[in-house]
């Protein structure tokens, strides 16, 4: 919906290879995310807080990549 909005507009559809990028590490994002909530319940904070650290510090470089692709 989002790319026929853009050929109204006028805009060039973004490249293949950085959507693909950028799936994976939401991908990358998410998987931490979950893997972090189960260590949450299981073993405790310490070690889940790294998986949490990995997944802000994953989302903040595909944030990045989409700011600098405008």
């Amino acid at each position: 919906m989002m790319e026929n909005y853009r050929r109204q507009q006028g805009d060039a559809p973004r490249s293949d290879k950085m959507l693909k990028v950028r799936n994976i590490l939401n991908l990358i994002f998410m998987l931490c995310v979950v893997i972090g909530i189960i260590i949450y319940f299981n073993s405790g904070q310490t070690k889940s807080a790294y998986f949490f650290f990995a997944a802000i510090a994953v989302k903040m470089i595909e944030i990045t990549i989409r700011l600098i692709k405008r």
